[in-house]
């Protein structure tokens, strides 16, 4: 059984839990550690239940809580550097599936990695933040064979009217804007419309912009690229998503 649930994202913080059988992982950890163990419990579950945690890159919105974690939990173990290639997690023993997850290089102001777990037959695709969708992004999202049950996790950060008429200065502006900073809505969708296939289950639109995005209009662009057979559910800022359960 795989649980999956985003405990919130946006400029402010940004961690995403997810067990596959009984090994918990946290994909990023940019909250506060007490607000981290707050989202968690509010889910169920606690620092005793995350094996590993992968950071995508640097920033403060995506690595807040690591510090008092690689403190506090000596047994968790957090993957920041990275070498091309699968890497193979086999929990307790080798009777088990194994969690294969894949790193790949985004394009943002801080060297960033997405990443693509594999369990079974079902997958995870999980792209931070990146200016737009790099070569081997798209390698992975178009990598479905024997795939089930795919979840894709993607930013779609600003809509580009808000952020035109917006409160941003030129310079300012021009980061958000620029191959090494955040992608549209537009763009997210323009991906995701190549991508659409049978098994691609659910869109979680992530990264969102408080100041220039609204949910209504990510939900509307994407759910237009994805069809209807697949559930589009836009993460916030301030609070977890549900939990999604695939067998």
């Amino acid at each position: 059984m795989i649980k999956l649930s985003v405990l919130g994202s946006g400029s402010k913080g940004n961690c995403v839990y997810v067990e596959f059988g009984d090994y918990g992982v946290l994909v990023d950890a940019g909250f506060p550690y007490k607000e981290t163990h707050r989202r968690l419990a509010l889910i169920g579950k606690s620092f005793n239940n995350v094996k590993t945690v992968f950071v995508s890159h640097g920033h403060k919105d995506h690595i807040a809580a690591v510090p008092q974690i690689q403190k506090k939990h000596l047994n968790i173990s957090v993957v920041k550097d990275f070498h091309f290639g699968p890497i193979a997690i086999c929990y307790h023993d080798c009777n088990f599936e194994p969690i294969t997850t894949r790193p790949f290089l985004l394009s943002h102001d801080d060297p960033c990695y997405g990443f693509d777990f594999r369990y079974k037959d079902f997958k995870l695709t999980y792209i931070p933040d990146t200016g737009c969708i790099t070569e081997d992004a798209a390698r992975a999202l178009f990598d479905i064979k024997d795939v089930k049950n795919h979840v894709v996790v993607i930013e779609c950060n600003y809509d580009l009217q808000m952020l035109t008429e917006g409160k941003y200065d030129s310079e300012l502006m021009e980061r958000v804007f620029s191959d090494d900073g955040h992608m549209d809505n537009i763009e997210t969708a323009r991906i995701l419309k190549e991508v659409r296939h049978d098994n691609l289950r659910l869109v979680m639109p992530f990264h969102l912009s408080s100041e220039n995005n609204n949910p209504v209009l990510v939900k509307y662009e994407i759910g237009k690229a994805v069809g209807p057979s697949t559930q589009v559910v836009c993460t916030e800022q301030k609070r977890a998503t549900q939990i999604f359960y695939y067998a």
